[in-house]
């Protein structure tokens, strides 16, 4: 909303003038083109609290400079024993300390830990873009569910309200079968996920990045045996080692830059998904 309102502002154009380019803009948008730019418009968002972060850390560097050993930050947790009214408040006995000797350390930390949750909120709007544009695209094109196979009796059975989306969805992990939808539709789709100009298999590649979410979520960052036996396959290693590392701790660590580039790769594959739709898309031609 700051950004729309400093457009008005520097360009002079009356709001409810605004309001009528946008909103003629959207009505005369395609469907396909409609979920991609609202897709586009989330991940934006998420884009610049990123950035917010990182010029958070800079301006705190360039208006401090210590010469000596400084305590900045400490703290500790507390809990109440809820068993007693009163004075119930109690204190953890660890504490945690950030000085001039740590804080380069620490603000890396937060960097990556903050790069990786805004990758796997990237990834949650992905998936949600991935449902929408492809029952916007049966909803436009139902007779070609006849491209699904075995599976084309399920849509038959489960049309309505993206039932079968969902049942879709549930029958593998990462969102592959999605996917299979839109190889089923799109030939081409299937052929540039494979060779394209970032010399990355899209497949490949978006199957580490479901793991790695996962492991955000649920495991603290921190790789497990399984997912790191699961990096030896279809070539994992090479795109993980682009973007990320596993510390002693066996924590997976990146920064800002690699996790960009990793978003910019998932907006890509978005785009790709609706410009292989549009093609196939028999309202369009």
């Amino acid at each position: 909303m700051l950004e729309i309102g400093s457009i008005i502002y520097k360009t002079q154009i009356p709001w409810k003038i605004w309001v009528y380019i946008n909103v003629k803009y959207y009505l005369k948008m395609k469907p396909l083109e409609f979920e991609f730019r609202s897709y586009l418009e989330e991940v934006t968002y998420i884009e610049g609290e990123l950035l917010t972060i990182r010029s958070a850390i800079r301006e705190f560097n360039e208006k401090h400079s210590f010469k000596s050993w400084t305590r900045l930050i400490e703290g500790t947790s507390s809990y109440r024993d809820l068993r007693i009214r009163g004075n119930n408040l109690k204190l953890s006995e660890f504490r945690t300390e950030v000085n001039t000797h740590n804080l380069q350390e620490t603000f890396e930390r937060i960097e990556s830990r903050e790069s990786m949750f805004a990758l796997s909120q990237v990834y949650e709007v992905f998936e949600g873009y991935l449902k929408r544009i492809l029952q916007v695209f049966f909803e436009l094109n139902p007779s070609l569910s006849s491209r699904l196979g075995k599976y084309e009796q399920l849509f038959i059975q489960n049309e309505k309200n993206g039932a079968f989306i969902k049942q879709m969805q549930r029958k593998d992990r990462n969102n592959k079968k999605l996917l299979w939808i839109v190889r089923k539709i799109s030939k081409s789709y299937e052929k540039i996920e494979k060779e394209n100009s970032s010399k990355i298999q899209l497949n490949i590649w978006f199957d580490l990045t479901s793991d790695i979410r996962h492991t955000i979520v649920h495991n603290r960052f921190k790789a497990s045996n399984i997912f790191k036996s699961r990096l030896k396959e279809n070539n994992k290693l090479k795109y993980f080692e682009i973007a990320y590392v596993i510390n002693n701790q066996s924590i997976i660590t990146t920064n800002r830059l690699k996790i960009e580039r990793q978003i910019s790769l998932l907006n890509s594959m978005a785009f790709l998904i609706m410009e292989c739709l549009k093609k196939e898309n028999s309202n369009t031609r």
